[in-house]
């Protein structure tokens, strides 16, 4: 564990979610530092050419979270 690491472990949860949140905004604020490899990108495209194909075959995030969880009671 880095000094760094442990002195971020000290802080009160609060403090460390603030740290979380502040350090995630500096990652997205430099994208060009991450790259997307080759076969992601063909999946992105090939999900979005999907949609674009036929949109009504989609189901948005809340209705699946309703599904799965609906799904789970009956078990």
């Amino acid at each position: 564990m880095t000094t760094l690491t442990a002195e971020a472990l000290r802080l009160p949860p609060i403090e460390r979610l603030k740290l979380i949140e502040e350090v995630w905004e500096s990652l997205a604020a430099e994208p060009a530092s991450f790259p997307v490899a080759t076969e992601e990108l063909e999946e992105l495209q090939r999900r979005r050419d999907h949609y674009r194909s036929d949109p009504a075959s989609m189901v948005d995030w809340h209705e699946m979270k309703s599904r799965l969880i609906q799904d789970g009671d009956a078990h």
